[in-house]
């Protein structure tokens, strides 16, 4: 039908976007490098028959590491379709769907009913399996799989629960805007953080963030 077309056109865009890793921002390469320590995660309860873990592990990394962060940190880049944010847009749809395929194959064992009816409406197309329980169980892509992003991001989170914090402290929304936010740091972090600084400042609402050199890490806001 009609709806089963545009959305499988849409499916062959938002894969076609991306040609190369490097398209892909460095918030996006870090829920993508966490992914991949999931899929390790789960496949090794598997084979232990700890089904139990293997769940445990995936609603963790579900509600905390996707929904409570990662999806708050791209709002702005998979909303905004200014020609400007085109990349950056690309980049959150591609990561997204990618994220999102790969724990419906994750949780099919789980519940396959509610995962089978998501991968008809959303995810299958004319070159996809019948079924998502014939999708195969993901394996690693060490291309994505990466320490040094998820220690990145690991700081990421960090800054942001501060500035969460502060605004929750002050009564203010989570939307509030604020003036500054300075982040101190080693030369080597903010080398690192530098690059998610846009997807930093939008999630805080904040309308400069700077960084100063220090040995010891520390977040002010103002």
């Amino acid at each position: 039908n009609k709806c089963n077309t545009k959305k499988n056109a849409a499916d062959e865009s938002i894969l076609a976007n991306i040609k190369s890793l490097k398209d892909l921002y460095p918030t996006d390469r870090w829920i993508l490098a966490e992914l991949q320590d999931l899929i390790a995660t789960a496949t090794k309860n598997f084979e232990k028959y700890d089904y139990s873990s293997a769940k445990l592990a995936i609603e963790k990394f579900f509600w905390i590491k996707l929904a409570d962060n990662y999806i708050e940190i791209v709002k702005n880049r998979l909303y905004n379709e200014s020609s400007q944010n085109k990349k950056g847009q690309a980049s959150a749809q591609f990561t997204l769907y990618s994220v999102l395929f790969t724990l419906l194959r994750l949780l099919a064992p789980f519940i396959p009913f509610a995962t089978e009816e998501i991968y008809q409406t959303f995810f299958r197309t004319k070159k996809c399996a019948k079924s998502v329980h014939l999708c195969g169980w993901p394996r690693i892509d060490e291309r994505l799989s990466n320490r040094e992003e998820i220690e990145t991001g690991k700081i990421l989170l960090e800054i942001i629960a501060a500035l969460r914090k502060f605004k929750a402290k002050k009564g203010l929304s989570m939307k509030a805007e604020l003036e500054k936010v300075e982040i101190f740091c080693s030369w080597e972090v903010k080398k690192r953080i530098k690059e998610m600084k846009e997807d930093l400042r939008a999630v805080g609402n904040a309308k400069a963030i700077k960084f100063s050199e220090s040995k010891r890490f520390l977040v002010k806001i103002s």
